[in-house]
Protein backbone atom coordinates (compact mmCIF):
# COMPACT_ATOMS: atom_id res chain seq x y z
CA UNK A 1 0.00 0.00 0.00
CA UNK A 2 1.20 3.48 -0.81
CA UNK A 3 0.30 6.76 0.32
CA UNK A 4 0.80 10.52 -1.66
CA UNK A 5 4.19 12.08 -0.42
CA UNK A 6 0.92 14.77 -0.52
CA UNK A 7 -0.81 13.59 2.12
CA UNK A 8 -0.47 16.19 4.59
CA UNK A 9 -3.18 17.99 2.40
CA UNK A 10 -5.81 15.28 2.47
CA UNK A 11 -8.63 15.84 4.83
CA UNK A 12 -7.90 14.02 8.33
CA UNK A 13 -10.18 11.04 8.21
CA UNK A 14 -11.00 11.17 4.66
CA UNK A 15 -11.29 6.94 3.05
CA UNK A 16 -8.62 5.81 1.33
CA UNK A 17 -10.47 2.38 1.18
CA UNK A 18 -10.38 0.83 -2.70
CA UNK A 19 -7.54 3.44 -3.88
CA UNK A 20 -4.80 1.93 -2.25
CA UNK A 21 -4.67 -1.39 -3.11
CA UNK A 22 -2.41 -4.69 -2.41
CA UNK A 23 0.17 -5.76 -5.41
CA UNK A 24 -2.67 -6.88 -7.52
CA UNK A 25 -3.04 -3.33 -8.81
CA UNK A 26 -1.65 0.02 -9.70
CA UNK A 27 -1.90 2.37 -6.18
CA UNK A 28 -3.80 5.23 -6.72
CA UNK A 29 -3.45 8.12 -3.82
CA UNK A 30 -6.29 10.37 -2.91
CA UNK A 31 -4.00 13.60 -4.43
CA UNK A 32 -4.86 11.86 -7.80
CA UNK A 33 -8.44 11.80 -7.69
CA UNK A 34 -8.60 15.80 -8.62
CA UNK A 35 -6.60 14.44 -11.83
CA UNK A 36 -8.57 11.61 -12.66
CA UNK A 37 -11.93 13.45 -12.40
CA UNK A 38 -10.29 15.71 -14.74
CA UNK A 39 -9.47 13.81 -17.15
CA UNK A 40 -12.56 11.57 -17.38
CA UNK A 41 -14.48 15.25 -17.67
CA UNK A 42 -11.92 16.30 -20.37
CA UNK A 43 -12.39 13.34 -22.39
CA UNK A 44 -16.17 12.88 -22.29
CA UNK A 45 -16.54 16.57 -22.94
CA UNK A 46 -14.40 16.21 -26.45
CA UNK A 47 -17.03 13.32 -27.11
CA UNK A 48 -19.73 15.79 -26.67
CA UNK A 49 -20.85 18.90 -28.83
CA UNK A 50 -18.51 21.83 -28.16
CA UNK A 51 -19.89 23.79 -25.25
CA UNK A 52 -21.44 27.83 -25.54
CA UNK A 53 -18.39 30.45 -25.61
CA UNK A 54 -19.10 32.11 -22.35
CA UNK A 55 -19.13 28.28 -20.56
CA UNK A 56 -14.91 28.02 -18.93
CA UNK A 57 -13.26 25.20 -18.97
CA UNK A 58 -12.76 23.43 -15.91
CA UNK A 59 -9.53 22.99 -17.25
CA UNK A 60 -6.47 25.50 -17.15
CA UNK A 61 -4.78 26.60 -20.53
CA UNK A 62 -2.43 23.73 -21.85
CA UNK A 63 -2.87 21.06 -18.57
CA UNK A 64 -1.27 17.61 -19.20
CA UNK A 65 -3.40 14.39 -17.97
CA UNK A 66 -0.04 12.22 -18.21
CA UNK A 67 2.04 14.86 -16.51
CA UNK A 68 -0.43 15.53 -13.67
CA UNK A 69 -0.60 12.01 -13.42
CA UNK A 70 3.48 11.31 -13.58
CA UNK A 71 3.70 13.81 -10.74
CA UNK A 72 1.90 12.26 -8.91
CA UNK A 73 2.72 8.44 -9.01
CA UNK A 74 6.12 9.81 -8.44
CA UNK A 75 5.49 10.78 -5.40
CA UNK A 76 4.38 7.81 -4.01
CA UNK A 77 5.77 5.86 -0.80
CA UNK A 78 5.31 2.62 0.85
CA UNK A 79 3.53 3.03 4.13
CA UNK A 80 2.58 -1.25 4.84
CA UNK A 81 5.03 -3.33 6.51
CA UNK A 82 8.08 -4.91 4.03
CA UNK A 83 6.42 -8.47 4.04
CA UNK A 84 3.04 -6.88 2.50
CA UNK A 85 1.33 -8.90 -0.44
CA UNK A 86 -2.12 -7.41 -0.24
CA UNK A 87 -3.57 -4.22 1.71
CA UNK A 88 -7.43 -2.62 1.19
CA UNK A 89 -9.81 -0.65 3.02
CA UNK A 90 -6.97 1.77 4.08
CA UNK A 91 -8.55 4.93 6.64
CA UNK A 92 -6.04 7.74 8.33
CA UNK A 93 -5.98 11.04 10.53
CA UNK A 94 -3.68 13.23 10.82
CA UNK A 95 -2.27 14.48 14.50
CA UNK A 96 0.46 17.15 14.28
CA UNK A 97 2.95 16.15 11.60
CA UNK A 98 2.28 12.55 11.61
CA UNK A 99 -0.29 10.56 9.60
CA UNK A 100 -2.15 7.54 11.15
CA UNK A 101 -3.00 5.11 8.27
CA UNK A 102 -5.42 1.93 9.37
CA UNK A 103 -5.02 -0.85 6.82
CA UNK A 104 -6.16 -4.14 6.55
CA UNK A 105 -3.05 -6.64 5.19
CA UNK A 106 -1.58 -9.95 4.87
CA UNK A 107 1.85 -11.41 3.58
CA UNK A 108 0.65 -14.42 1.65
CA UNK A 109 -1.05 -13.14 -1.63
CA UNK A 110 -2.43 -9.82 -3.76
CA UNK A 111 -6.06 -8.78 -3.04
CA UNK A 112 -8.34 -9.21 -0.17
CA UNK A 113 -11.60 -11.80 0.91
CA UNK A 114 -13.18 -11.36 3.55
CA UNK A 115 -13.07 -15.15 3.90
CA UNK A 116 -9.42 -15.25 4.14
CA UNK A 117 -8.48 -15.34 8.18
CA UNK A 118 -5.08 -14.86 7.90
CA UNK A 119 -5.72 -10.78 6.89
CA UNK A 120 -5.17 -8.37 9.73
CA UNK A 121 -5.18 -4.76 10.78
CA UNK A 122 -2.66 -2.62 11.39
CA UNK A 123 -1.74 1.04 12.06
CA UNK A 124 0.97 2.92 10.14
CA UNK A 125 2.88 6.16 11.45
CA UNK A 126 4.08 8.14 8.64
CA UNK A 127 6.39 11.51 9.31
CA UNK A 128 4.91 14.03 7.35
CA UNK A 129 7.88 16.44 7.51
CA UNK A 130 10.11 13.54 5.71
CA UNK A 131 7.72 11.67 4.25
CA UNK A 132 9.01 8.74 6.25
CA UNK A 133 7.60 5.72 7.81
CA UNK A 134 7.82 5.51 11.32
CA UNK A 135 6.44 2.56 12.56
CA UNK A 136 3.88 -0.32 11.39
CA UNK A 137 1.81 -1.63 14.53
CA UNK A 138 -0.66 -5.00 14.26
CA UNK A 139 -4.42 -3.69 15.66
CA UNK A 140 -5.58 -7.14 15.47
CA UNK A 141 -5.20 -10.18 13.60
CA UNK A 142 -6.64 -13.95 14.58
CA UNK A 143 -6.70 -15.53 17.49
CA UNK A 144 -5.04 -12.65 18.85
CA UNK A 145 -4.92 -12.97 23.25
CA UNK A 146 -5.88 -9.62 24.57
CA UNK A 147 -5.72 -8.89 28.49
CA UNK A 148 -10.05 -9.37 28.15
CA UNK A 149 -10.66 -11.67 25.26
CA UNK A 150 -9.00 -13.85 22.61
CA UNK A 151 -10.21 -13.08 19.09
CA UNK A 152 -11.42 -15.82 17.33
CA UNK A 153 -10.08 -17.46 14.03
CA UNK A 154 -11.27 -15.08 11.20
CA UNK A 155 -10.16 -11.94 9.08
CA UNK A 156 -9.78 -8.24 11.01
CA UNK A 157 -11.50 -6.53 8.06
CA UNK A 158 -11.83 -2.82 7.17
CA UNK A 159 -10.52 -1.05 9.95
CA UNK A 160 -11.21 2.82 10.79
CA UNK A 161 -9.80 5.20 12.87
CA UNK A 162 -10.73 8.60 14.99
CA UNK A 163 -8.92 10.87 16.93
CA UNK A 164 -10.89 10.85 20.49
CA UNK A 165 -9.06 12.86 22.57
CA UNK A 166 -5.57 14.74 22.51
CA UNK A 167 -3.57 11.55 23.28
CA UNK A 168 -6.05 9.33 21.99
CA UNK A 169 -7.19 7.84 18.46
CA UNK A 170 -9.66 4.96 18.14
CA UNK A 171 -8.89 2.12 15.89
CA UNK A 172 -12.02 0.04 14.91
CA UNK A 173 -11.96 -3.31 13.05
CA UNK A 174 -14.67 -6.04 12.03
CA UNK A 175 -13.59 -10.02 13.03
CA UNK A 176 -15.72 -11.74 10.51
CA UNK A 177 -15.39 -15.34 9.19
CA UNK A 178 -18.13 -15.13 6.47
CA UNK A 179 -20.65 -19.01 6.63
CA UNK A 180 -19.02 -19.74 10.54
CA UNK A 181 -20.23 -17.15 13.06
CA UNK A 182 -21.44 -13.87 13.25
CA UNK A 183 -18.92 -11.16 12.76
CA UNK A 184 -18.11 -8.33 15.50
CA UNK A 185 -17.03 -5.06 15.27
CA UNK A 186 -14.19 -4.28 17.73
CA UNK A 187 -12.15 -1.14 18.57
CA UNK A 188 -8.90 -0.41 20.24
CA UNK A 189 -7.22 2.76 22.00
CA UNK A 190 -3.87 3.94 20.91
CA UNK A 191 -1.66 6.21 23.10
CA UNK A 192 0.06 9.16 21.17
CA UNK A 193 2.18 9.59 24.08
CA UNK A 194 3.58 6.49 24.21
CA UNK A 195 2.52 5.32 20.70
CA UNK A 196 1.08 1.57 22.08
CA UNK A 197 -2.37 -0.05 22.23
CA UNK A 198 -3.69 -0.48 25.18
CA UNK A 199 -4.18 -3.94 26.18
CA UNK A 200 -7.56 -4.73 26.10
CA UNK A 201 -9.77 -4.91 22.87
CA UNK A 202 -12.85 -3.94 22.93
CA UNK A 203 -16.93 -4.98 21.86
CA UNK A 204 -18.45 -2.13 19.44
CA UNK A 205 -22.47 -1.81 20.13
CA UNK A 206 -25.24 -0.56 18.49
CA UNK A 207 -28.53 0.83 19.40
CA UNK A 208 -31.79 -0.26 17.61
CA UNK A 209 -35.17 0.28 18.65
CA UNK A 210 -35.34 -3.06 19.82
CA UNK A 211 -32.47 -1.85 22.79
CA UNK A 212 -28.13 -2.11 22.59
CA UNK A 213 -26.59 -4.77 21.33
CA UNK A 214 -23.38 -6.32 20.31
CA UNK A 215 -22.24 -4.72 16.68
CA UNK A 216 -22.95 -7.65 15.22
CA UNK A 217 -25.06 -7.91 11.24
CA UNK A 218 -27.97 -9.77 12.42
CA UNK A 219 -28.91 -6.82 14.99
CA UNK A 220 -28.90 -4.37 11.84
CA UNK A 221 -30.79 -7.04 9.81
CA UNK A 222 -33.78 -7.40 12.23
CA UNK A 223 -33.85 -3.23 12.81
CA UNK A 224 -33.87 -2.87 8.70
CA UNK A 225 -36.75 -5.67 8.71
CA UNK A 226 -39.20 -3.58 10.91
CA UNK A 227 -38.73 -0.75 8.26
CA UNK A 228 -39.34 -2.86 5.22
CA UNK A 229 -36.06 -4.57 4.20
CA UNK A 230 -37.02 -8.23 2.72
CA UNK A 231 -33.58 -9.66 1.91
CA UNK A 232 -32.30 -12.17 3.90
CA UNK A 233 -29.49 -12.05 6.93
CA UNK A 234 -26.41 -12.10 6.42
CA UNK A 235 -23.66 -13.39 9.44
CA UNK A 236 -20.88 -11.44 7.63
CA UNK A 237 -20.05 -7.80 5.79
CA UNK A 238 -21.31 -5.46 8.44
CA UNK A 239 -19.02 -2.39 8.24
CA UNK A 240 -18.00 1.31 9.67
CA UNK A 241 -18.14 2.71 6.21
CA UNK A 242 -18.19 5.98 5.28
CA UNK A 243 -17.04 7.38 8.60
CA UNK A 244 -17.26 9.63 11.25
CA UNK A 245 -18.74 13.10 10.01
CA UNK A 246 -19.68 15.73 12.11
CA UNK A 247 -22.94 17.70 11.89
CA UNK A 248 -24.37 19.79 14.57
CA UNK A 249 -22.37 18.49 17.32
CA UNK A 250 -22.77 14.86 16.86
CA UNK A 251 -20.95 12.95 14.56
CA UNK A 252 -22.18 10.57 11.90
CA UNK A 253 -21.29 7.05 10.69
CA UNK A 254 -22.49 5.48 7.63
CA UNK A 255 -22.88 1.98 7.87
CA UNK A 256 -22.86 -1.06 5.14
CA UNK A 257 -23.38 -4.36 5.04
CA UNK A 258 -21.53 -5.38 1.91
CA UNK A 259 -22.66 -8.59 1.29
CA UNK A 260 -26.31 -8.29 2.12
CA UNK A 261 -27.12 -4.94 0.49
CA UNK A 262 -27.80 -3.31 3.37
CA UNK A 263 -27.20 0.86 4.71
CA UNK A 264 -27.84 2.80 7.49
CA UNK A 265 -26.93 6.04 9.26
CA UNK A 266 -25.73 6.02 12.25
CA UNK A 267 -24.47 8.14 15.51
CA UNK A 268 -21.47 7.74 17.14
CA UNK A 269 -21.39 8.35 20.73
CA UNK A 270 -18.88 10.40 22.38
CA UNK A 271 -17.32 7.45 24.08
CA UNK A 272 -16.86 6.15 20.59
CA UNK A 273 -18.02 2.86 21.65
CA UNK A 274 -21.76 2.75 20.06
CA UNK A 275 -23.83 3.51 16.81
CA UNK A 276 -27.66 4.01 17.22
CA UNK A 277 -29.71 3.63 14.22
CA UNK A 278 -31.08 7.12 12.68
CA UNK A 279 -32.44 5.44 9.47
CA UNK A 280 -32.59 2.90 6.84
CA UNK A 281 -31.50 3.73 3.67
CA UNK A 282 -31.64 0.20 2.06
CA UNK A 283 -31.49 -0.15 -2.45
CA UNK A 284 -33.47 -3.11 -4.03
CA UNK A 285 -30.19 -4.02 -5.69
CA UNK A 286 -27.84 -6.84 -5.58
CA UNK A 287 -25.31 -6.89 -2.92
CA UNK A 288 -21.83 -5.33 -3.18
CA UNK A 289 -23.08 -2.05 -2.09
CA UNK A 290 -21.44 0.64 -0.02
CA UNK A 291 -22.66 4.41 1.90
CA UNK A 292 -21.58 7.36 2.43
CA UNK A 293 -22.96 10.54 4.42
CA UNK A 294 -22.54 14.46 3.34
CA UNK A 295 -23.91 17.48 4.31
CA UNK A 296 -26.90 18.50 2.40
CA UNK A 297 -26.35 20.67 -0.31
CA UNK A 298 -28.84 23.10 1.16
CA UNK A 299 -26.00 24.53 3.88
CA UNK A 300 -28.34 24.02 7.12
CA UNK A 301 -26.06 21.57 8.30
CA UNK A 302 -28.46 18.79 7.59
CA UNK A 303 -26.65 15.48 7.10
CA UNK A 304 -27.57 14.21 3.46
CA UNK A 305 -26.83 10.74 2.46
CA UNK A 306 -25.69 8.42 -0.42
CA UNK A 307 -25.74 5.13 -1.42
CA UNK A 308 -24.04 3.70 -3.91
CA UNK A 309 -24.54 0.07 -5.22
CA UNK A 310 -20.97 -1.50 -6.92
CA UNK A 311 -21.17 -1.62 -10.88
CA UNK A 312 -25.52 -0.68 -10.68
CA UNK A 313 -24.90 3.08 -10.18
CA UNK A 314 -26.37 5.09 -7.37
CA UNK A 315 -28.97 6.09 -5.11
CA UNK A 316 -29.14 9.24 -3.18
CA UNK A 317 -31.26 9.76 -0.13
CA UNK A 318 -32.61 12.78 1.49
CA UNK A 319 -33.33 12.91 5.26
CA UNK A 320 -36.22 15.65 5.33
CA UNK A 321 -38.39 13.97 2.82
CA UNK A 322 -36.78 10.24 2.64
CA UNK A 323 -36.98 11.12 -1.04
CA UNK A 324 -34.44 8.31 -3.11
CA UNK A 325 -32.96 9.75 -6.52
CA UNK A 326 -31.27 7.44 -8.52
Amino acid sequence: MYASRQLSDGKAGDTLGNMLGGAESEPIPMKCLPAVLCGLLFVCGSALQAEPANVASLLPSGWNAKAAGDKVMAGLFKVTGPGVKGAHDAHFAIVGERAYVVAEVNDRQAGEMPGWPFIYATLSIVDLRNERLLHVITIARLEQAFANETLAVGACFVPRIRQIGAQTLCCFFASERPGQRQSQTYYRDFDLRTLTFEAEVHRMKIRTADGTFDLQPRFLHADATMHGFTRKATDAGLYLFDTLKEFDGRTYVAVNNFIGAQQALCTLNDAAETIEVVRHFNGSRGAGSTSGANGSCSGRGKPGLRAIASSHGGRFSTPRTGRTRK
